[in-house]
């Protein structure tokens, strides 16, 4: 037997905007961000101690993990980190960035637009001298 901690990941939700991703239309995106790592769960293992890549059930929480990292402890014990995701924050970052991505796709398809109307305007301009030469030729 061997004392073991197993760690998890805090994690923040933010927003991008994202103009040009294969072939998706300008869109704002959701990504996670990483804060730290906290113990979710400790107690005794058995014997062997866990690899990295191995996968923990962990019966009092009904979860299974992946173990991404393993070191010893200078208890005598094992610390696992895990893929496990204890807790996702939506706090004033999480809205300061969708209303920013949100702004900067408004911004982006405004231009869009105007862009359009200035090739619009051109090539009306191109025609009208299209139709000059050709009557001009004839």
């Amino acid at each position: 037997m061997h004392k073991a901690k197993v760690m998890g990941r805090v994690e923040r939700k933010v927003y991008e905007f994202r103009w040009r991703y294969f072939n998706m239309p300008p869109h704002v995106n959701s990504k996670k961000e990483f804060i730290e790592h906290e113990e979710f769960w400790s107690g005794e293992l058995e014997n062997p101690p866990l690899e990295v890549g191995d996968s923990l059930f962990i019966e009092d929480k009904s979860i299974r993990v992946d173990i991404l990292h393993k070191a010893k402890s200078t208890d005598g014990g094992f610390v696992y980190w895990t893929d496990y995701v204890i807790d996702m924050l939506e706090d004033e970052k999480t809205k300061n960035s969708k209303s920013e991505a949100e702004a900067q796709l408004e911004e982006y398809e405004k231009y869009l637009g105007e862009r359009k109307e200035k090739q619009k305007v051109n090539l009306e301009k191109q025609s009208i001298e299209t139709k000059k030469w050709y009557q001009f030729w004839k």
